[in-house]
């Protein structure tokens, strides 16, 4: 195993130049944003958010999350996102507003973006207006823990890596994976990157991890609504005991890390921290003898769940149209790396359909009108009795694949797809 990490070490820490690039970035926006503060006469200050203000990024990154935080007594009754889009429109002239329960911001220097989300500056989590106004508090937690254990931050890699590489990292709708925040307090509850994987293999659906210890003695389940305990994970918030910072994970991706945990410990190897990206020759692939469609989908809002959600719905639409028409698909998907051109892809059964489509009807021993309304629907068709049920036969209406690809260019729905030829 400690060959497997000495090897992945560079993957997983970022390089001086790359560094350096981060901090001076970082510096120019905050002198810039500090002295416009100041300028406006706005009582406020800058906190740095996600992994960059934890220390537990990966290299690679090219987004920043800043929390402009607001006096509490001065701003309290105050439109924050409004303030805080009047002192960015001063120093950049494109700032993108972005919709969030609070709306917050978007700016780029360099071939950064810079996320900025306005919160009032508490000082106890019940003083919070809206859920933003606790996020600094979880950096806070992170940091505290990382100081508290050598090498956590390093392990708080290791494990993000793993995730993302194993397809299991991220906690947009689209996804329904772990979230940063959930990953690094899984590594915090374990004490380390091996000791969390160990684990992983031991959880059962409803596993409940208090790293904070909120609930001893209680039932998580009668305290906490049932929306927040849907998922296979409970993960106490331990800013906030009452929010299950996992409700966002699904079955598929849950039960998809115990299996590549298994196989990683059973053969540890530095190619399980390898993300790999799916191409269009990879689906293609996929397909063998059978036809093979493959749609490029330009993402189309600024905000990445938005744009991942859609990709999703265009792969089970297009999937479902031919499922309807009882073409045999045999797989379907969406491929998103946040950067380029999402792909969405089907894969049918190349046969062409019988010209006849069989309709089955009522039982038998249904309720007569039921019967009666099926014989005179298909009155003029060929229709019996056999078994326990009624039939018909009527032509079918689409027996080839490309009368349904037909439909699909034809469709407003799917206008931003482009087909790979």
């Amino acid at each position: 195993m400690k060959k497997v990490i000495d090897a992945v070490e560079s993957a997983i820490i970022m390089d001086s130049e790359e560094s350096e690039l981060l901090s001076s970035v970082m510096s120019e926006f905050e002198e810039k944003v500090t002295a416009e503060l100041a300028k406006q006469g706005v009582i406020a200050n800058l906190f740095v958010g996600g992994s960059v203000g934890k220390g537990t990024c990966l290299p690679g990154i090219h987004d920043i999350d800043y929390f402009m935080r607001f006096d509490l007594k001065k701003y309290s009754e105050e439109n924050l996102s409004e303030v805080c889009e009047g002192v960015l429109s001063g120093i950049f002239k494109d700032v993108l507003r972005l919709k969030g329960s609070r709306d917050y911001f978007r700016v780029k220097i360099e071939d950064f973006e810079i996320e900025i989300i306005p919160v009032l500056y508490i000082k106890r989590i019940n003083q919070a207006q809206n859920l933003t106004d606790q996020s600094p508090f979880h950096v806070n937690w992170i940091k505290k823990n990382v100081k508290s254990k050598k090498n956590l931050d390093f392990d708080m890699r290791l494990a993000k890596q793993f995730f993302r590489a194993s397809g299991v990292y991220g906690a947009e709708s689209w996804i329904g994976g772990f979230s940063g925040h959930v990953t690094e307090i899984l590594v915090v509850h374990y004490g380390g990157f091996e000791k969390l994987l160990k684990t992983v293999l031991k959880w059962k659906d409803k596993t409940i991890i208090d790293v904070e210890k909120s609930y001893i003695g209680k039932d998580v389940f009668e305290i906490l609504d049932n929306a927040k305990t849907l998922g296979p994970l409970v993960v106490v918030d331990p800013v906030d005991k009452d929010r299950n910072a996992a409700a966002a994970l699904g079955l598929d991706k849950f039960e998809l890390l115990q299996s590549k945990t298994e196989l990683f410990l059973k053969k540890p190897h530095k190619k399980f921290f390898d993300e790999l990206e799916v191409t269009i020759e990879d689906i293609k692939k996929m397909g063998k003898r059978n036809r093979v469609l493959i749609w490029k989908a330009p993402p189309e809002d600024d905000k990445m769940d938005v744009s991942g959600a859609k990709m999703v719905k265009y792969s089970e639409h297009i999937a479902r149209m031919f499922k309807d028409e009882e073409f045999i698909v045999l797989d379907s998907g969406m491929y998103w790396n946040k950067h380029d051109d999402g792909l969405v892809w089907v894969i049918v059964d190349k046969k062409d359909l019988s010209k006849k489509q069989l309709i089955k009807g009522p039982q038998t021993f249904g309720m007569q009108n039921h019967i009666m309304a099926f014989k005179k629907k298909y009155a003029r068709r060929k229709n019996w009795r056999k078994g326990y049920h009624y039939y018909a036969e009527i032509p079918r209406k689409y027996t080839k694949i490309d009368q349904i690809l037909r439909l699909v260019k034809k469709n407003e729905k799917f206008s931003a797809l482009k087909l790979v030829k």
